[in-house]
């Protein structure tokens, strides 16, 4: 940025110097501030535009920090398969499909899919170097594909049709039907328990490996075009009116962000913590399994289709066949600071210490928790509260005074505390979702203390 901010500089500098007529200048200081501010305002949203594509793409996924694949959308002319290896910034033709993809998916680095419009189904199984055209006899579009391993795998079209191979990929069993109106996606927890999300609020699951499946509660009231699993428990569903949550394995949905009328197309995850969501021209993130969502800010309007992450930081979007990237989460300036890197409880020790009167007291939650803060006595006497409520993720800092009102359990004629040796203590007690219910509290989940020294 630095370097940039100089170029401009020089380059005003430079016009300054040849162009001697008052309005010029003014004009020539206009743009450039205005290129200046803008080029600014962007980089500042951690995301950046790194390709546009001559024609329409319909899906993009890629399998580490370089190497990607990207397929034509609906309205496209020649509809074909790229590749990238310079993370997206150039990108050359693989093979011509004739037919849109809808998605691609990798289930390792060498074994992946392209599915699409016309029954397309393409397999690789040498990182995309080469692709081969499965022929199943299908002729509408498939949606999704989800393998639990190399071998056992689903896909699903835009009916109720679900298929499922045993073999990795290369027959298919499409004798199964979900029920739904039209599948969007669809991804199983284990061999046998799996669930297809689609139009007009429709969820379906099957408990047997996709052979029967039967609709389950709708997680919200619109159409759900995505469905993802961080693990057995807890999975996502992404759809017209923002993102549900499960922690029980699907069992029971619950909406954990309302995104206010956007409609909401994509979600990619990595491990256990990290989430990104996109649509309409909107990116949330979350850095801790889902519980907060943090609205990214993404200056330029598109209407953002898929998203693909490999690791917490390397991300990309794709919007109206523009790719975007970033190399920090989509993080930048303060913006989630209190929550992206918060990965444990902790309980640091009080600074300064020794103090008189008043030292700083820090802690961190990696996720929505109630939490009390207590100081005592040598005797272990509480004498003084400093949190006592409800917290989201992140990390916090209190200061305790030690002649403030707070300060109890003191002789009638004493004035703050004496001298001494006092204890801090943080737990951390499960909710069960009720936030600000002192009935939704439950076991003890974590607690630490520690000594800090009044010294007058």
């Amino acid at each position: 940025m630095k370097k940039i901010i100089d170029f401009f500089i020089i380059s005003f500098s430079f016009f300054t110097v040849i162009i001697k007529n008052r309005r010029a200048i003014m004009k020539v200081l206009t743009i450039y501030f205005f290129l200046l501010l803008t080029f600014t305002c962007f980089s500042q949203t951690g995301w950046q535009l790194i390709y546009s594509f001559p024609e329409d793409i319909g899906a993009i996924c890629f399998i580490d920090n370089n190497i990607g694949f990207a397929g034509s959308g609906w309205n496209a002319s020649t509809k074909k398969i790229m590749k990238t290896t310079d993370a997206g910034n150039s990108w050359n033709d693989l093979i011509i499909t004739n037919n849109a993809i809808t998605r691609i998916y990798f289930y390792n680095y060498n074994l992946g899919f392209a599915i699409g419009e016309n029954g397309t189904f393409y397999k690789t199984t040498d990182s995309g170097v080469n692709w081969i055209l499965i022929p199943l006899g299908e002729t509408e579009t498939f949606r999704g594909i989800y393998f639990y391993n190399d071998q056992i795998g689903w896909s699903c079209l835009g009916s109720d049709k679900i298929l499922r191979t045993t073999d990795g990929g290369n027959n298919w069993d499409n004798s199964f039907t979900s029920g739904a109106i039209a599948n969007e996606d669809i991804e199983f927890i284990n061999e046998f328990t799996g669930f297809t999300v689609g139009v007009y609020a429709s969820m379906y699951k099957s408990t047997n490996g996709g052979i029967n499946w039967n609709q389950v509660t709708e997680p919200m009231v619109a159409s759900m075009f995505d469905i993802e699993f961080i693990n057995e428990s807890t999975g996502f569903v992404v759809g017209g009116t923002g993102i549900a949550k499960t922690a029980n394995g699907g069992n029971t949905w619950s909406t954990v962000l309302n995104s206010g009328g956007s409609q909401l197309n994509s979600i990619s995850t990595f491990g256990n913590k990290f989430a990104w969501v996109v649509g309409s021209d909107k990116i949330y993130y979350s850095s801790n399994s889902g519980i907060n969502w943090m609205s990214q800010n993404f200056t330029p309007y598109s209407y953002l289709q898929q998203i693909s992450c490999v690791d917490s930081v390397n991300v990309w979007v794709l919007g109206d066949r523009k790719l975007y990237k970033t190399s920090s989460g989509g993080v930048t300036g303060v913006e989630d600071q209190n929550s992206k890197l918060v990965e444990k409880f902790s309980l640091n020790q009080n600074y300064p210490n020794p103090f008189n009167p008043v030292t700083t007291v820090s802690y961190q939650v990696p996720e929505r928790e109630f939490v009390t803060l207590k100081v005592y006595d040598l005797l272990g006497r509480e004498v003084a509260t400093l949190v006592n409520e409800e917290k989201p993720a992140g990390s916090y800092e209190v200061q305790f005074n030690s002649h403030s009102s707070e300060v109890r359990n003191l002789p009638a004629s004493r004035q703050g505390l004496t001298s001494g040796i006092y204890f801090y203590q943080l737990k951390v007690y499960h909710t069960n979702g009720g936030a600000g219910d002192p009935s939704a509290i439950s076991g003890q989940v974590y607690s630490e203390t520690k000594k800090m020294i009044l010294l007058k």
